[in-house]
């Protein structure tokens, strides 16, 4: 266990968004239980442990997966540096987590513990109130973004579901060019395509203009030949 809270990082935190830069620290330590370090590959959270874990990427990247049926992982979500996990069910009375949460890279994560923010200390300030409604806000945008993609895996053809995951994250970025959360295998997972058919499609997209992109940085040059007209209602 590391005790060291990064205080650059709560800069950069939407969970501290409204909250006075010198009260920052002292609610940091009011809430967590700590700052953990993770080697790459272990495990911060198995899928059925208690909801009450929910952490903080303050150094590092992090990623959420399932276990399908046929023993493969389903890729989820993936947190980078300032990002918070576990917070959607962390409330939960009687749930377990729906994820396994993974250290992609070595990584420092600010424990969250559950029922210090539930019950705040003596001085109940103000800045606890601000920190639950952006909790609140975190655990919104989690949900809207499970719905893309729960609504893009529903798509039967594979040029539809890149088109309506790269234009969610374009929306995202508030730019045509913007970086993906994540490696070409572990975007394969989250449209549920195979890895080979997702480097075919992008290369065909790209031959015909309508993105170019490096690794995980992309660009979409033209919504329609991206996806047809139906890309505009995406």
């Amino acid at each position: 266990m590391k005790n060291e809270i990064d205080a650059c990082c709560l800069c950069d935190l939407p969970l501290f968004d409204g909250i006075k830069e010198e009260e920052r620290a002292g609610l940091a330590a009011c809430i967590c239980s700590g700052v953990k370090v993770f080697k790459k590959n272990d495990i911060i959270i198995t899928e059925g442990d208690s909801a009450a874990k929910a952490g903080i990427v303050q150094k590092g990247r992090t990623f959420a997966y399932i276990i399908g049926e046929d023993g493969g992982r389903i890729f989820m979500a993936s947190h980078l540096r300032g990002d918070i996990f576990g917070e959607v069910v962390m409330f939960a009375k009687n749930e377990g987590s729906p994820v396994t949460v993974e250290a992609a890279e070595e990584s420092e994560i600010l424990m969250l513990d559950r029922e210090k923010i539930l019950n705040p200390c003596e001085k109940a300030c103000g800045c606890h109130v601000t920190l639950l409604k952006n909790l609140l806000i975190s655990s919104a945008d989690k949900f809207a973004a499970q719905r893309v993609m729960i609504a893009t895996l529903c798509m039967k053809k594979l040029c539809g579901k890149i088109a309506a995951a790269l234009i969610y994250f374009s929306r995202k970025a508030g730019s045509d060019t913007f970086n993906l959360p994540f490696d070409r295998a572990a975007f394969a997972d989250y449209l549920g395509a195979d890895r080979s058919a997702l480097s075919r499609e992008l290369s065909r997209l790209r031959k015909i203009g309508a993105i170019d992109f490096y690794k995980n940085s992309f660009k979409i040059l033209d919504r329609k030949k991206l996806c047809g007209k139906r890309a505009d209602k995406i």
